[in-house]
């Protein structure tokens, strides 16, 4: 990196790993004390430096195969001043003392902030930007939004007027703020400036990246609908809509902890024995080939895989251990044909099919990794009548990367909309290096299937079936407004299944919260479920930085703690502050008569009843219906609890 660059860049101060994941990654914007800046893409990230670790390797092999990378990176917290560069944005800013609106550059040259051009003042950041639909972000239109009245939005005295900045001291809205031009009669508040309609007669939108340095969209932004450059609107930089982190993560399963594994993405080798595996592939070798060629680096796997076996009681030959290895090899290197490669609903399911055929993992090889123990529920009647089986997870270790982010509308976790998803590196530096930032966390948690012959009944009654399939489809109109098949695709995924573990989910983790030592925003979740025999929900916590955990959940997953877990949450579906307003919702008669669009995220469910924090929900709080749990409910899952 020149020198040239490395000065126009800041840093974004103090951050978690975790933090890049959970709304602070590449084109996020940070308030800081004197300044806001934008956190750059992985372009212009620091190397690896063998002399001076500024990241810790993450490896999954699933996550790799699904990203289309060879690792992930996660920054060392110490170190994160060093590693994650930033750009001051947006460039507009306020003097303190005149209140002059002006721009100054991508980086200022003391640690006191930016000084005045005007006075001896320094300068704030300025409130506003402007995005369009398809994530792009630049500065917000002041000179035009301020002349708008005048035929070429231009000051007709000046071609660089002077603006002063002030608030009226009327109000608390955006409206209480007032721009003056000291060079013409101009002047104007900024009610509006957050409203699409407004921006109509703006300059439209100029396609630009900042966070890819200097890269504008060729031709333009387009809007994919009109065929005509896209318009913006104004949004706040302390807006939680004006960054959605777009993440796929996967729990590290016995199924992808093998020895092959381990060696293929040591990090150490940095790739090198990948390589020469890819490359023997080339020249159409088998891998019982490759095996004997490499004898050397495959001895160590037989001798780890022989050891294993050996603990676990199990009798195998040598040609046994072999054709083992050569299945990891293919499952490893299996061609990426995009139909094929997994997604993350490809990887919910097969978590959910280790996790759920694993009864204990004492004295198993991956204990390091994943530990488990099997409840036993027939002892307490609730559980027996409503769960197929509760699990103890003692320690779990799951990896996130992140790989884009939507702006203005949270995106369709599983299959985001590709018009409006903005990537937080450069295709070119993709291509070259392929990796992406991550963060891996250790923790604990708790995981629990309904029965299935219960579940079944329940999803065929009318009621039901009419009430979720209302919530799915406005939902999917939401989603994917202009796609039909992509429509239909959300429609298929989401079910009534869906709706009700993702209710469930939520009541538990805030009756869990009240008993677990850990508050709602330390608990996360994870749902699976399918049109067939899968459903099962993992409440867990994890911590980046602890090896082990505070064991809150793993005791609320013994059988007779969760008894009065799940009998709290199914009471608490009962009632809500907001009643009788949030339980008489029915998106059915409302999406008839066209009201509220809350009916395209949820049915009854509000900050009272069911929605938990930002970092606790894998949905942005969408698809949730208490109605669905309510045992009052002629309806719900539970109405024979009472």
């Amino acid at each position: 990196m020149s020198e040239e660059k490395r000065a126009s860049q800041i840093s974004p101060g103090d951050m978690r790993p975790s933090q890049l994941i959970q709304g602070f990654g590449p084109g996020s914007i940070i308030s800081m004390e004197r300044d806001a800046v934008m956190i750059l893409g992985c372009q212009v990230w620091p190397k690896k430096d063998p002399e001076n670790k500024r990241y810790e390797i993450l490896n999954h092999p699933l996550l790799a195969k699904v990203l289309n990378v060879t690792h992930l990176r996660m920054p060392f917290s110490r170190d994160n001043a060093r590693v994650i560069p930033a750009i001051s944005f947006p460039q507009w800013g306020v003097c303190k003392k005149c209140k002059i609106l002006q721009k100054h550059d991508r980086a200022p040259k003391t640690k006191f902030g930016f000084p005045c051009e005007h006075c001896d003042g320094k300068l704030i950041h300025a409130r506003l930007v402007v995005i369009c639909e398809r994530g792009h972000i630049d500065e917000f239109p002041w000179e035009e939004w301020l002349h708008k009245n005048s035929p070429d939005k231009k000051c007709p005295k000046s071609k660089s007027p002077k603006m002063r900045f002030y608030a009226q001291e009327k109000s608390s809205g955006l409206g209480d703020y007032a721009i003056k031009c000291l060079n013409c009669p101009a002047w104007t508040t900024l009610t509006g400036s957050v409203d699409k309609k407004r921006f109509y007669e703006m300059p439209p939108c100029s396609g630009r990246s900042p966070w890819l340095g200097d890269h504008i969209e060729k031709g333009g932004c387009i809007d994919p609908k009109t065929k005509q450059p896209s318009t913006v609107r104004g949004i706040q930089i302390r807006a939680p809509s004006l960054y959605y982190p777009i993440t796929i993560s996967a729990i590290k399963i016995p199924q992808w902890t093998h020895p092959v594994f381990d060696r293929l993405l040591d990090e150490n080798d940095e790739g090198r024995f990948t390589t020469l595996i890819r490359e023997s592939r080339k020249n159409n070798l088998g891998y019982s080939q490759i095996i004997d060629i490499f004898r050397t680096d495959f001895q160590e796997i037989e001798n780890i895989l022989s050891e294993q076996k050996k603990n676990d009681g199990i009798e195998i030959s040598d040609e046994q251990i072999k054709k083992e290895i050569v299945e990891k090899l293919e499952q490893f290197f299996a061609d990426k044909v995009d139909d094929d490669v997994p997604d993350q609903i490809e990887i919910l399911n097969q978590e959910f099919d280790d996790i759920q055929s694993i009864q204990n993992t004492k004295g198993k090889r991956y204990e390091n990794e994943f530990q488990l123990q099997t409840s036993d529920i027939m002892g307490q009647e609730i559980l027996k009548k409503y769960l197929s089986s509760l699990k103890q997870i003692s320690r779990i270790t799951s990896i996130s990367a992140l790989y884009g982010f939507t702006r203005s509308e949270p995106p369709d976790p599983l299959s985001p909309n590709e018009d409006k998803m903005r990537y937080i590196t450069t295709s070119t530096h993709f291509h070259d290096h392929k990796w992406l930032p991550g963060v891996q966390n250790v923790g604990e948690g708790a995981f629990f299937s309904l029965k299935l012959d219960e579940l079944e009944k329940w999803e065929i009654l009318d009621d039901v079936k009419k009430r979720c399939k209302t919530i799915v489809e406005s939902f999917a109109a939401f989603a994917q407004p202009r796609d039909e098949k992509k429509r239909k695709e959300i429609e298929e995924r989401y079910n009534e299944r869906f709706i009700l573990l993702h209710t469930l989910s939520h009541l538990i983790i805030k009756s869990m919260a009240r008993v677990a030592g850990y508050n709602e925003a330390s608990l996360k979740e994870r749902i699976y479920w399918d049109n067939d025999e899968r459903n099962g929900i993992l409440i867990y916590a994890s911590s980046g930085t602890s090896e082990g955990s505070l064991g809150g959940l793993v005791r609320l997953a013994r059988s007779d703690e969760f008894a009065r877990i799940l009998n709290d949450s199914i009471k608490k579906s009962l009632r809500c502050s907001r009643d009788p307003i949030c339980g008489e919702t029915d998106p059915v008669s409302d999406k008839a008569r066209g009201l509220g669009r809350s009916i395209k995220l949820t049915g009854s469910a509000c900050h009272s009843c069911c929605i938990v924090p930002e970092t606790s929900c894998a949905f942005f709080n969408q698809l949730l219906d208490r109605w669905t749990v309510n045992p009052n409910s002629k309806s719900g899952f539970f109405r024979n609890f009472i």
